[in-house]
């Protein structure tokens, strides 16, 4: 049990409370009146039958994780590892033909992709996901979608361009907009916009089928004007001098982009109004792209709001910012930063490339401003930190989500954090994806 709760500790880049329990239980270890009694009754059968039992590990829940290679055109075949806490390996699988590996695995395990070698021969890059859970479905690879045909969307006059976003789709290029091929619907929200104006008006479209013609006909649709808004942000870190940001608009898979000028505010006790103009448009909700400052350091979130005439309590979603270098300790496999003391972060990647062309990826909840890099086994163990490696690059990047790590390990790896943003009353805060 000692060494299990040591490497879950070193795992994540722990650097505290691994004699804890043991400090309090000294400090409780107080010899009273009845100390002699107890000692004999230590002796029956039933005590010592109680004391193994007591003394087992506590068993992790186990369940079924779902892996997901996403790197189109390439989705079947890929190497996945699933490891309990302790590193031993729970099962080892390859993606199927959709890019999807599943196991059994014990809570707080991992699960680390391999990614296929473009020049061929064995896999040079593992992204591995630390403290995973039952039912977590863990998506790795590039994102984006496949391309397709471009599709010609008709703008009512005065409007000359169109820009498209859904939740498979995202794209704009004067009246032509390029539809993915696996693609069969778009159900999302419509910009239109006039010679030199960038999304002057906006529109939402719950279902469009993909058009056998190739034309889109948007006559007829109601498009709505962006007007004055703003957004009060209240309980903020005292650190922070300053709040800026834009609008969203948002449904339950799609946002688009309003390319309104940035408001910003000065903070005055805890409290920021900015001006963030948008349309309101029905069937949509605004969600704020918001930017914290101490006036050297900035870091920023997503907001999603019911409306904007409404205060927004930010103090459990403000993220803290890395302000230093990344230093690796090759010796102990670990990777090591320096944050704001402003801010909360629910998880964290590191990614490294070594000098030796090898390339580690590694998200975790954030509980430190380190993070050991966890060992793979063979024939993969390649992969792991040799104490004469140097790093060629790496980066650290803090993430949060209103649904904590689950969020991270989910949302962010599947859809760039927007499934928050999508939940009114979400957050989520991550440029890495």
């Amino acid at each position: 049990m000692v060494a299990r709760v040591v490497l879950v500790a070193l795992t994540v880049g722990v650097g505290c409370g691994g004699n804890a329990r043991a400090v309090d239980d000294a400090a409780n270890n107080v010899v009273d009146a009845n100390a002699v009694d107890a000692r004999l009754d230590a002796h029956t059968a039933d005590a010592r039958l109680d004391a193994v039992v007591d003394a087992a590990p506590d068993a992790r829940p186990v369940g079924t994780v779902t892996a997901r290679f996403y790197h189109p055109p390439v989705f079947a075949g890929q190497p996945v590892i699933f490891q309990n806490v302790d590193g031993s390996v729970a099962a080892i699988r390859t993606t199927d033909a959709d890019g999807y590996a599943r196991a059994e695995l014990e809570s707080g395990g991992s699960v680390t992709v391999l990614y296929p070698n473009a020049e061929g021969g064995p896999p040079k890059s593992a992204a591995t996901t630390i403290g995973v859970e039952p039912g977590d479905e863990i998506w790795h690879g590039r994102k984006g979608v496949e391309a397709g045909p471009e599709v010609h969307f008709v703008v009512p006059p005065p409007h000359l361009s169109v820009g498209v976003t859904s939740s498979c789709h995202e794209g704009f290029s004067g009246e032509f907009v390029t539809w993915p091929a696996s693609c069969p619907r778009l159900a999302g929200i419509i910009s239109a916009w006039l010679e030199g104006v960038r999304d002057a008006v906006f529109a939402y479209v719950p279902a469009m089928e993909k058009p056998a013609s190739g034309v889109v006909d948007l006559t007829g649709i109601v498009f709505h004007a962006v007007e004055p808004a703003t957004v009060h942000f209240i309980n903020i870190p005292p650190q922070i001098q300053k709040v800026g940001g834009f609008i969203y608009l948002s449904d339950s898979v799609a946002t688009q982009h309003f390319w309104a000028p940035n408001g910003l505010a000065n903070v005055v006790a805890g409290r920021a109004d900015v001006s963030m103009p948008y349309a309101r448009v029905p069937g949509t909700f605004p969600a704020a792209i918001t930017s914290f400052s101490d006036g050297t350091h900035s870091s920023s979130v997503a907001f999603s709001l019911t409306d904007t005439d409404h205060d927004v309590d930010v103090s459990a979603a403000v993220m803290p910012k890395v302000i230093s270098t990344p230093v690796l300790d090759a010796v102990h496999e670990i990777v090591s930063w320096n944050e704001t003391e402003w801010g909360h972060a629910a998880g964290v990647v590191v990614q490294v490339e070594f000098a030796r062309g090898i390339g580690r990826n590694v998200m975790a909840p954030h509980t430190a401003t380190s993070l050991r890099i966890p060992n793979l086994p063979p024939p993969w163990d390649y992969f792991n930190v040799q104490a004469t490696d140097t790093a060629a690059n790496m980066s650290v990047y803090l993430m949060t989500d209103s649904d904590g790590y689950r969020g991270v390990r989910n949302w962010i790896s599947r859809s760039g954090g927007y499934f928050s943003l999508h939940q009114p009353g979400g957050f989520f805060g991550n440029w890495f994806y």
